[in-house]
């Protein structure tokens, strides 16, 4: 099945023009790519961008959408109307780079998922590249935690998806969730704190504890990010942090998924990977503490000195 490609663009042709030659260079070429640009105000540079549509061995159509509608409006609207056409998409931010892999490995994880009800949402994400021999060959796992980084779903997953309307409905909601039941109490509060912000990755997340939907990962990473410490980006303004362990992604294709075993260790060592380093709710990671755990020795190896 040809899964179409949505690209959320803002105000970065220069990363629109580079993700469209990535996908060119792609192995498995997508048939229709969908460019989705969020409103931008005039005399920007996307006015005068020329996009060489004709040239590109693939469908191209562009949206310009005449408001400004921020990132997580924008991405909502925009994947909820591709999934109204299709039954399957893939999608990528316009400072997500991709490797060559990456479509095909989508369109397998997508095929994959057909037959697994338990999984929601196939990602390329992972804290590791190919510099990492954690492993022989790039496997797909599972995860319960949403990797926003190049990834595609369904139709029958995104029917699910609410924007959410308050923590307290979110809390009651989720009562029932056996993935969310397994968090502990320090675990819960951090994500109803996120989801009070109303993020776009933060509501997928939710939709995910909701129905208890797993994601599918790859071991190595497909994909990589440019839009650290950029002053246009939304989320990434920041540095690049140290849990990517590095720059670069993986080419090598995720091999056949196999349904973990019940008390697998890969199974819990992931877990734990995911969850203390780019899901940040462990303390590992500054989003998920008040304070850095060198501040945190520091306070338990103090010293008073008597007067």
């Amino acid at each position: 099945m040809q899964h179409p490609v949505l690209l959320i663009g803002y105000n970065r042709p220069e990363c629109i023009n580079r993700r469209l030659v990535e996908l060119t260079k792609s192995d498995v070429l997508p048939k229709k790519v969908i460019i989705s640009l969020d409103g931008i105000p005039e005399g920007s540079p996307f006015e005068e961008f020329n996009f060489d549509l004709v040239l590109l061995p693939f469908e191209v159509s562009i949206i310009r959408r005449k408001e400004n509608l921020g990132c997580s409006n924008h991405i909502i609207l925009a994947v909820s109307e591709v999934l109204l056409e299709y039954q399957t998409c893939i999608v990528i931010e316009d400072d997500v780079i991709i490797g060559k892999s990456f479509i095909g490995a989508i369109s397998k994880g997508l095929s994959i998922m057909e037959n697994h009800e338990n999984i929601g949402i196939v990602g390329a994400f992972s804290p590791f590249h190919n510099r990492f021999y954690l492993s022989r060959k790039n496997s797909w796992r599972l995860s319960p935690y949403f990797s926003a980084w190049g990834w595609g779903t369904t139709s029958n997953f995104w029917q699910k998806f609410k924007t959410i309307s308050n923590v307290a409905s979110c809390q009651s909601e989720l009562e029932n969730s056996d993935y969310w039941r397994m968090l502990s109490k320090r675990k819960r509060a951090i994500w109803l704190k996120r989801f009070d912000r109303k993020v776009w990755d933060y509501n997928v997340q939710y939709i995910l504890f909701l129905h208890s939907l797993s994601v599918l990962l790859p071991t190595y990473r497909l994909i990589d990010n440019e839009g650290f410490a950029d002053s246009r980006s939304t989320h990434t303004k920041h540095v690049r942090p140290w849990s990517l362990f590095g720059e670069g992604l993986s080419d090598q294709e995720p091999v056949k998924y196999r349904v973990p075993r019940k008390f697998s260790s890969l199974k819990y060592y992931w877990s734990f990977i995911d969850s203390n380093l780019w899901a940040a709710d462990g303390y590992f990671n500054s989003r998920a503490r008040s304070a850095g755990i060198r501040t945190i020795f520091k306070k338990l190896l103090r010293i008073k000195k008597f007067k």
